[in-house]
């Protein structure tokens, strides 16, 4: 598959996905009085990742964008698990992993792989 293609898929997967969040706003992200980042079950799924900063995240990765814990309505976990699945099928699902570094590992990986005879 083209990287060109794949580039196109990552950036619309990763917009449609934080349009979602952004409106349905599912993990009701916030920091707490203390200056602590915390979410509807007290700590982000993402809380240990080093690019979380009291901001939010640093990077923008696809699989950490369509991760959600089992708190959430189903209507949007059917939503971010569709775009998982499309994500999957084109090995774009790096956890704490930013387009560039999926984009080299998949280069790098096409180098490798053995070419096919047409």
């Amino acid at each position: 598959m083209n990287l060109i293609y794949r580039s196109f898929i990552y950036d619309f997967l990763y917009l449609a996905a934080d349009t979602t969040i952004k409106r349905e706003n599912p993990c009701k992200i916030h920091t707490n009085i203390e200056g602590k980042v915390v979410c509807v079950r007290d700590s982000p799924c993402c809380s240990d990742c080093e690019h979380l900063s009291n901001t939010g995240c640093t990077i923008r990765c696809l699989r950490c964008k369509l991760y959600l814990c089992g708190l959430q309505s189903e209507k949007i976990l059917d939503t971010l698990h569709g775009m998982l699945r499309i994500s999957s099928r084109y090995k774009l699902n790096w956890i704490g992993q930013n387009k560039a570094w999926v984009m080299d590992s998949l280069k790098r990986q096409r180098k490798v792989e053995p070419q096919s005879s047409s």
